[in-house]
């Protein structure tokens, strides 16, 4: 919840006030609303009324395709996370959520590029650093994956995750 008010003040910093946004906003949060109860129908049903009322507003893209994968329904949950990384190319969080879904189906090079864009935007984030680690061994750039794997070390040393992968990436 407090990821969404920070992208809200950032959507609405640039334009100044305009009706239009702060409707699609208050859209999202009831979204968000409906997602803290569980309720994925009415979040998502929320979120596109969001996108009708402002197509440009990437904070409802990024929810909506959040809550496509929580119904189980990758090929629009990718679509939409594409078009949330369009519209806030400097969003780390989704080109991390771009880059884990990218990598489930099987898409190796795409969940690279996503998560080199996550850790390069927000450097300090060992998930994101953990995560590219994975997305390169399994796009078999194993040196690329060794050297993400000890910048995340260098973040939180003894990180028992990333030991573990380094381990299995040198055991291969």
């Amino acid at each position: 919840a407090a990821a969404a008010a920070i992208a809200v003040v950032l959507h609405l910093m640039p334009r100044g006030y305009d009706p239009k946004a702060a409707m699609a906003l208050e859209t999202v949060h009831e979204g968000l609303r409906f997602e803290e109860r569980h309720e994925l129908r009415p979040a998502m049903e929320a979120y596109q009324r969001a996108v009708e009322i402002d197509p440009k507003l990437a904070i409802a893209y990024h929810n909506l395709a959040a809550v496509y994968v929580d119904l189980g329904d990758p090929a629009s949950a990718i679509a939409l996370y594409r078009r949330a990384a369009l519209l806030d190319p400097v969003n780390p969080r989704t080109h991390y959520n771009l880059g884990i879904l990218l990598g489930r189906v099987g898409d190796h090079v795409g969940a690279v590029e996503q998560m080199e864009k996550a850790a390069g935007l927000q450097p300090d984030w060992l998930d994101a650093l953990y995560d590219l680690g994975v997305a390169y061994a399994n796009a078999g750039r194993d040196q690329d994956a060794e050297r993400a794997w000890q910048r995340a070390l260098a973040l939180r040393p003894g990180d028992a995750r990333t030991v573990s992968a380094l381990e299995a990436l040198k055991a291969r």
